[in-house]
Formats: structure tokens, C-alpha cells, sequence
């Protein structure tokens, strides 16, 4: 089974679980940004915003009940903490709400997201494979081959020429970049060689530095190889635990062997 496909499926079975907590936190959410329209509403026109505060503040403690501590936003444990479980419909708590919700009002409206994947920072992951496997260096020795053809001016064809420049400004930008562009940049790599590869090495000039360069390009290919598949194993480590990948293997025995070799090892340090 591609890989793709599989994550597609692990990260499916993961957030099923997660999706009834999710759709209840919108939906409460949602009722508690309504609250906050009709406080602004009523403070705009002169009006009483007594019920919708209390109610405001009501939704607000359900909120913190069911949304996970790392999904917590800093406003709404601010809130609580600040108007308890109760509101108190008096002119000081009415003033203090008002002014709350008009100043975090950006805050309010942002989606509270939940569930593993929320949490997952996929660029840190590759870029920590990155320098694990010194992709950086990899990179700048491509761009000294290919500044050199370029320095050399041995090139006639236009079209080889520009396409020569063009992947040497991508291998030069992207040496720090996002698994995405790396990717791309390979990719582009690989449609130079099977393009212009032939037609640079039947020049005597230009046949060493890109014979060099084919030869770097295939271990810089085996190296991104590495860095993909190692961020892809970090990346399930993060989305799983044991227990769910158990249950998961058992509805999909035919997916063992396929799963066991993108998950980290076992820690034989503590039984």
C-alpha cells in the first residue's frame, strides 16, 4: 500500500475519535461568539447586556471543560479566571465583561482546534532531519558544481542555459527550505538530468563538472530519501500511541508488516 494512502488512513482512524469532542467545542464556541456580537451590539446601541454576559460566561466554562489543556487559548482561561463559573449582573462585572470582550474580540473568533494533529509542527520536523543528515551541506555542494558550469560559459543552448540557472537558484534557496519545496526541487533536478544531462556531457568542456554533479545529485537524491522517510516516522510516532495502533493493526492485519517499518523502534530500556 502507498504510503500516502496508509497515512491517509492512520490519521483517519486517529481523528474519528476525536471528532464528537471537536463538533461539541465548535458548536459551543460558536454560541459563545453570538454572545459576544450581541454584548458589542447592545454596548453600540445603549442597550442592557446583562443575560447575554451571564450567558456568555456559562458557555465559557463549558468551553474550558471540554477542551484539552494544550488546546487551551490564553483568553479563555483569562475568562474564567477572571468571571468565575457565575456572573454577577452588576455594573462592575458588567463594565469588566464589557471591556473584555471588546479587546480580545480577535482572540475570541479564532477556531479552537483539538486532536493530535493540532499539535503537530511538520517543517520542525523535517528541518530537525534536515541538519540530523546535514541536507544544508548536501545542498551547497550541488550549487558549487553548478556555479562552476555556469562560470565556465561553455553553453551555448539558451534553453539549457537558463534551465542550468534556474536549478542552481533552487538548490542555492531551497537548502534550508520545507519538506514541499526540497521535494520540488529535487524533482526539478531530476527533469534537468533526463532533459540536458546527454547534451552536457557531449561537450568536452562541460562533461566532468556534470559527470561530478550526476554523481552528488544521486547521493543528494538518497540523502532527501532519508530525511523524508525519517520525518514521515517522526511524524506517525507523534500521531499514534500504542494502544491505538494495537487496535488499528487488529481491524487491519494485512497493514502489520507495512506499518512496523515506519514506526520507531521499541525502547527495550524499561520493560
Amino acid at each position: 500500500m502507498r504510503f500516502d494512502v496508509l497515512l491517509k488512513n492512520l490519521v483517519t482512524h486517529i481523528m474519528e475519535e476525536q471528532e464528537d469532542l471537536q463538533t461539541a467545542i465548535e458548536n459551543i464556541h460558536y454560541s459563545l461568539i453570538e454572545r459576544t456580537s450581541e454584548i458589542i451590539a447592545a454596548l453600540t446601541g445603549g442597550g442592557s447586556i446583562g443575560e447575554d454576559a451571564t450567558s456568555w460566561v456559562e458557555y465559557a466554562n463549558q468551553l474550558l471543560r471540554l477542551v484539552p489543556q494544550y488546546a487551551e487559548p490564553v483568553w479563555l482561561i483569562d475568562a474564567c479566571g477572571r468571571f468565575g463559573t457565575t456572573f454577577y449582573n452588576d455594573s462592575e462585572h458588567r463594565s469588566d465583561i464589557a471591556k473584555f470582550v471588546t479587546s480580545r474580540l480577535p482572540e475570541i473568533q479564532k477556531p479552537i482546534v483539538i486532536g493530535e494533529a493540532a499539535t503537530l509542527d511538520l517543517d520542525q520536523l523535517f528541518n530537525t532531519q534536515s541538519e540530523r543528515f546535514e541536507l544544508t551541506s548536501v545542498f551547497e555542494k550541488l550549487v558549487t558544481l553548478l556555479s562552476e558550469l555556469i562560470a565556465a560559459d561553455v553553453i551555448e543552448n539558451r534553453v539549457v542555459h537558463d534551465s542550468l540557472k534556474r536549478l542552481n537558484a533552487l538548490f542555492r534557496r531551497n537548502k534550508k527550505g520545507s519538506l514541499a519545496t526540497v521535494l520540488l526541487t529535487m524533482n526539478f533536478g531530476r527533469f534537468f538530468m533526463s532533459s540536458f544531462g546527454d547534451t552536457l556531457k557531449a561537450n568536452q568542456y562541460a562533461k566532468p563538472i556534470i559527470e561530478n554533479f550526476e554523481r552528488e545529485f544521486a547521493e543528494a537524491s538518497e540523502t532527501v530519501r532519508k530525511v523524508e522517510e525519517e520525518t514521515k516516522k517522526e511524524m506517525i510516532s507523534k500521531l499514534i500511541n500504542p494502544a491505538r495502533m494495537g487496535l488499528f493493526i487488529e481491524a487491519n492485519p494485512e497493514l502489520e508488516g507495512t506499518i512496523s517499518s515506519y514506526l520507531p523502534a521499541p525502547d527495550e530500556s524499561n520493560e
